[in-house]
Order: C-alpha cells, then sequence, then structure tokens
C-alpha cells in the first residue's frame, strides 16, 4: 500500500538512491560563484580556537584591563566574604569564589601578556619597514655555536650574552632588525641592543658563518660593564647583514665608542686577534681562582693550628 499524496512507487525510488550512490560526491564549495569562499569546518582544536567568536571575542577575551578587573571584583568579593561573620554560611562561600575568581584573573593575565607579545612578535616579522632580516638554519646554528665558543674562549667579557633558541626548528628561526627593535627568534626585544647597554662598537666578521657583534656599555652602581650580542649570519644573509650593520653602527655615538674602548681595551684587543688563543687576561685568570683558594685555605690552617 502507497501512503496518501506518495505517488511514487518503491522500485523507482530504489533506483534514484542508487543512481545517487553512483555519482562522485563533490568536495564542499565546488560549484560556488568565485567570489565566494567554500565553507571552512573547523576540524581541530587549532581552528576552533582560532576562529572562536570572532576578531572581537578574542579581543574581549585578551584584554589585561578585563582580567585587572575581574582581579579586583575578585579581591573585593574575597575581603567581603571575611569580613562577615563566621557562622554566616554565606562567608566561606563568597571568600573562597573571590579567591577563585582573583586566581582565574591572575592566569588569564599572563595569557593576555603572552598574546601581546605574541602580536609584537608577529607584527615584527612581517613589517614591512624592516632593517635587514635573514633566517638561522639548524645548520648555520651548529657552526655558530663552534665559532661562538671559540671566539668567547679569548676572554670572559666577549661571552655572547644574547639569548639565542637552543632548539632550532628545520625552518629555523628569524632574525629582524628594525629601526629601534631587534628579534632574535621568538624573542622581541623593543628597544634593540639598547635594552643590553649603550651600543658602543658593532663589528661585521665574515666566516662561515658570520656573524654581528653589538658590544654595549652598561652601567652599574660599582664599575660600569661590557656585554656582547653576537648574532649569527649565515652565507645567504651577508647582504641583509650589511644593511643591518650600517644601520647599527651608525647609531653609535662618536662619544660613546671612544668611551667603551678607553674603558675596555683589552676586551677589543681579544676581539681583535687573528687567531681563538686566549688574551693574557684569561690566561691569568685561570690561575687566579685556585691562588685564592689556596690563601684561603692558608689562613684556615694558620687560625686552626694556632
Amino acid at each position: 500500500m502507497l501512503a496518501a499524496g506518495d505517488r511514487t512507487l518503491p522500485f523507482a525510488r530504489d533506483t534514484r538512491a542508487a543512481r545517487r550512490a553512483e555519482q562522485p560526491r563533490r568536495p564542499i564549495g565546488a560549484g560556488l560563484s568565485p567570489r565566494r569562499k567554500p565553507l571552512a569546518i573547523p576540524v581541530t582544536f587549532d581552528h576552533i580556537r582560532n576562529d572562536f567568536g570572532g576578531s572581537c571575542m578574542r579581543a574581549l577575551i585578551l584584554s589585561p584591563l578585563l582580567w585587572l578587573a575581574a582581579l579586583a571584583a575578585g579581591a573585593a568579593l574575597a575581603l567581603y566574604g571575611g569580613s562577615l561573620q563566621g557562622n554566616d554560611p554565606m562567608a566561606p562561600r563568597l571568600f573562597f569564589a573571590g579567591v577563585g575568581i582573583a586566581i582565574t584573573a591572575l592566569l588569564m593575565m599572563v595569557v593576555a601578556w603572552r598574546a601581546s607579545r605574541r602580536r609584537s612578535y608577529a607584527a615584527a616579522v612581517q613589517s614591512t619597514d624592516a632593517i635587514a632580516r635573514w633566517q638561522v638554519y639548524p645548520s648555520d646554528m651548529e657552526a655558530f655555536r663552534a665559532v661562538d665558543d671559540a671566539r668567547s674562549g679569548r676572554l670572559w667579557s666577549l661571552k655572547n650574552t644574547l639569548n639565542l633558541p637552543s632548539d632550532v626548528p628545520l625552518e629555523g628561526f628569524p632574525v629582524v632588525v628594525g629601526e629601534e627593535s631587534l628579534l632574535v627568534g621568538d624573542r622581541l626585544y623593543d628597544h634593540g641592543p639598547k635594552e643590553f647597554g649603550t651600543p658602543g662598537e658593532v663589528d661585521l666578521v665574515e666566516g662561515s658563518p658570520g656573524f654581528l657583534e653589538i658590544s654595549c656599555l652598561l652601567k652599574t652602581t660599582k664599575a660600569p660593564l661590557i656585554q656582547v650580542l653576537r648574532i649569527p649570519v649565515p652565507a645567504a644573509a651577508r647582504v641583509a647583514a650589511a644593511a643591518a650593520f650600517a644601520h647599527l653602527a651608525a647609531q653609535v655615538q662618536p662619544h660613546d665608542r671612544d668611551r667603551i674602548r678607553a674603558t675596555f681595551g683589552a676586551h677589543f684587543e681579544a676581539a681583535g686577534q687573528a687567531d681563538d688563543a686566549p688574551h693574557r687576561l684569561q690566561r691569568r685568570r685561570k690561575w687566579l681562582l685556585p691562588l685564592i683558594a689556596l690563601f684561603i685555605l692558608a689562613m684556615a690552617a694558620f687560625v686552626f693550628i694556632r
């Protein structure tokens, strides 16, 4: 029996179903107008996280002001709960709820800060006004570590204070020299070398790989210190590194260059050596610590013998 209003025979419905099953399925979005984009289906957690709520919702969630207000509200709620009498059943609930809100707000403020740093990192990598940029690959970094260690062995002041990535991915890590900022890997220095002190000298050393060396004068309450930033320069990045060198060298003031060279003459003497042999001050330093240890032991023995 056919239902009322159903004029399609059963065998006809089966034939149509079989015909549809034999036809190849078109991918989602096929046949749409070129002006319309295919439907994007978030199939992974990353896609869901990136597409969640749109840019406005992400900006609201990652707003430090929002979580600062939540922190203040949580602290006020905890204080109010603590001010109630102990026999009030709402006192512990309000107190622990306020503490939970405050802790969550603190964690989200950290997340918001990290997101802000990532946005600055992405902006620095993608900026079009960068002075120079290049990529450092694992093979380049491996060769640079040997050069860096050998150069640091000349004199203790030549140790590289720049925090370079320990694990280099296959795609390498970027180096971007901007007007004021410096990006090395995932670390963004908003004020460039000035975050390590006053730039006093910049050198571009050729090699395989070469490196860009920046010497900064750091003023302290006791005595000035020198800090060295050494950035690897692969062979393919020599043109970009030359542009970065010209830009950084132009930022060094003549009186700063004269001051750092007059204060740390031995440092630049060791940096200008033709080989990686230890400087005379470095050789003296090897004997200094054992002599100090022997002096302390002798004084201790003298005190106990008496």
